[in-house]
């Protein structure tokens, strides 16, 4: 009879271990779902902010570009604006400004129409620009300028 009681308490002794493994692979399983949620949902916030300051870089460059090239020829601005990190590339075409951004889902191009015609580069490099916008009879020349 007392090996019998051994028996089942070393089944219980089993069970609890068993039951216990059982609780913390679940805990385990709701920590990590938890973390990836977090660093998913925190990727796409640094996604938004990152387009968002390229959105407010184009429509100053622009806004001032424009400004100054219905002020006539002799006109001349310089404008501060800062660049994020994960710019690649930013194309002036004729009309156009075009962005490329890097993003956690991939590549991103943004498009940005002006009024005025313009020619031009800016490097892509993060920080704070100085761009110098000059008014020719035709368009305007956008130039960086050294920090």
């Amino acid at each position: 009879m007392n090996s019998r009681l051994i028996k089942i308490s070393e089944a219980k002794k089993g069970q609890a271990g068993i039951e216990y493994l059982i609780i913390i692979g679940f805990a385990t399983f709701a920590v990590i779902s938890t973390l990836l949620i977090a660093y998913y949902y925190s990727g796409m916030a640094r996604d938004r902010i990152i387009l968002n300051q390229v959105e407010v870089f184009a429509s100053k460059l622009i806004k001032s570009s424009e400004s100054v090239f219905y002020a006539g020829e002799p006109s001349l601005a310089y404008i501060s604006v800062y660049l994020p990190s994960q710019v690649k590339s930013i194309e002036i075409t004729d009309y156009d400004v075009i962005i490329t951004t890097s993003t956690s889902s991939g590549e991103s191009k943004q498009a940005f129409s002006s009024n005025a015609k313009l020619q031009g580069s800016i490097n892509p490099s993060e920080g704070i620009k100085r761009i110098k916008l000059q008014a020719t009879s035709d368009r305007v020349v956008i130039s960086q300028q050294a920090a």
